[in-house]
């Protein structure tokens, strides 16, 4: 089983076609050019990193260029090649000063690291070269024939999704002076058993995710920071006790999370299809990415109010769960925290969350009742986008911005209240919510984005007030009528979009 989210993760290309070195401000993401079928960075010493590889599916080697716009090719960021299903070797030119090429397979000299294993290499086995430091991050991604591999002792540390997806993978000898394993390192792999060396210190996210055979990790009694218990991984430092791993392997319906651990690690539980009920303990203040994710029988939970942040796409795809309490501890809410719970019915967002982040609750189709407490800032883009039981939301002037469309695709919601503090309603925010009947825009906005109601079709009037400057194509297409005051930007934006308009006092000659 391959590693798939509900979540089809999207990679953003801005293309910039220009020869020279752009001055970048400090924190400012590097821009990407492209040359021929490789994407590239600059870095600050005046070389170019690779950081993705455009496949086209029909070569079967891949030579890594010395030069790239004339820029010298001095290093590549993780395995951009980890998409090429069709990759039998690599190869880069003799004496290149930064790359080699060892029985076709990516090495780099700088940091010695494995880079990248062609995924259409047809080997059962293979051993990492001794001297060899680092396993990239996805080095061996998807390599579908591999079925044991051998790592010597030169090695220290396993990247990120290192073997995800080696389906075929059932063996793996780890280095005795292994210090690092990364998040998923071995994810939908055959595993059968593991042992993990006394040497390892640090341990990212679940590395075993979604190994549906692993029956065994073996960990020694005194090993300084990782611990089994009943059959739980658990990372122990000063810092927090983690629970790394709930085995993929275990069909219990009810789980109760130890009441010593203070993490629930990225990952920990994803997957795990026969759990209807988990209890979390006020132990726990922190709930990772991807923890509770594709858990599809999942349907309830007990956030304690020792929880103060619930992480990235925590809960995602889990169909089942019907109900959550979301205690006032909590003050962020990761992205995709909730996407497509399409059983749960109502949710309370607390005043503590200061913002509710982009598609945190997108595709929740069974979602009737929202409450958005005062304390919340901002509704992030698609937030409720395609909750399409959701009748009538009230958001609070606490909230400054609704992002770009919140709540689209809304097709039961039949009454919005927004609340004086509002500034800004962003594109598409209400596109489509065809039995939207009546909307409060209050004086504190300023701007509504493009289509931000287009397609409420059941919208026959919508009021806008004086202190509106900025309104976007097509905000109000489809709406019967807006109510504007004489002379204001919106009545000029009527007549330039040949809208239906009218005054709020235009019947009073009907009370003379």
């Amino acid at each position: 089983m391959k590693k798939n989210r509900v979540l089809v993760f999207l990679l953003a290309l801005v293309v910039l076609m220009t020869a020279a070195l752009p001055a970048m401000a400090e924190g400012e993401e590097p821009k990407w050019y492209e040359c021929e079928n490789f994407w590239y960075i600059l870095l600050d010493d005046g070389t170019a990193e690779i950081v993705y590889y455009n496949s086209d599916d029909i070569s079967t080697k891949i030579k890594i260029p010395d030069q790239l716009d004339g820029y010298t090719v001095s290093s590549v960021s993780g395995n951009p090649f980890r998409s090429d299903k069709q990759i039998i070797n690599f190869d880069v030119a003799p004496g290149n000063p930064y790359f080699a090429v060892i029985d076709g397979v990516l090495f780099s000299k700088a940091d010695k690291r494995l880079v990248a294993y062609p995924r259409n290499a047809a080997a059962e086995s293979y051993s990492v070269p001794q001297g060899i430091r680092i396993i990239g991050d996805s080095a061996f991604y998807d390599c579908e024939s591999l079925q044991s591999i051998t790592i010597p002792d030169s090695v220290t540390s396993i990247g990120n999704s290192a073997f995800n997806g080696c389906e075929a993978l059932q063996s793996v000898t780890l280095s005795e002076n292994l210090a690092f394993i990364g998040g998923d390192a071995f994810g939908s792999t055959a595993l059968l058993s593991i042992t993990i060396p006394d040497s390892v210190a640090s341990i990212g996210g679940n590395p075993f995710w979604s190994c549906n055979k692993l029956s065994e990790i073996i960990v020694s009694s005194n090993h300084p920071c990782l611990e089994v218990r009943d059959g739980l991984l658990i990372y122990k430092s000063d810092e927090e006790i983690r629970l790394v791993t709930y085995p993929y392997t275990f069909t219990a319906t009810e789980f109760t999370v130890p009441e010593d651990i203070t993490s629930i690690g990225d990952s920990a539980f994803s997957g795990c299809k026969s759990l209807q009920s988990i209890t979390i303990p006020g132990s726990v203040a922190s709930i990772g990415e991807w923890a509770f994710s594709g858990c599809d029988a999942l349907q309830s939970v007990t956030i304690p109010g020792s929880v103060t942040s619930i992480g990235y796409g925590a809960f995602n795809g889990c169909d089942a769960l019907q109900s959550i309490t979301i205690p006032g501890s909590v003050a962020s809410i990761g992205e995709w925290a909730f996407f497509g719970c399409e059983a749960l019915q109502s949710v309370t967002i607390p005043g503590s969350v200061a913002s509710i982040g982009e598609w945190t609750f997108s595709g929740c189709e069974a979602l009737q009742s929202v409450t958005i407490e005062n304390g919340v800032t901002f509704i992030g883009d698609g937030a409720f986008r395609s909750c399409t039981s959701l009748q009538s939301v009230t958001i609070p002037g606490s909230v400054t911005s609704i992002g770009y469309g919140a709540f689209d695709s809304c097709e039961s919601l039949q009454s919005v209240t927004i609340e004086n503090g509002v500034t800004s309603i962003g594109g598409s925010a209400f596109y489509e919510c065809e039995s939207l009947q009546s909307v409060t825009i209050p004086d504190s906005v300023t701007s509504i984005g493009g289509s931000a109601f287009y397609g409420c079709e059941s919208l026959q009037s919508v009021t806008i007030p004086d202190s509106v400057t900025s309104i976007g194509y097509f905000a109000f297409d489809d709406c019967e009528s807006l109510t504007v005051t004489q002379g204001s930007y919106a009545e000029t934006y009527a007549i330039e979009n040949d809208l239906t308009y009218t005054y709020p006092n235009s019947n009073d000659w009907l009370l003379d």
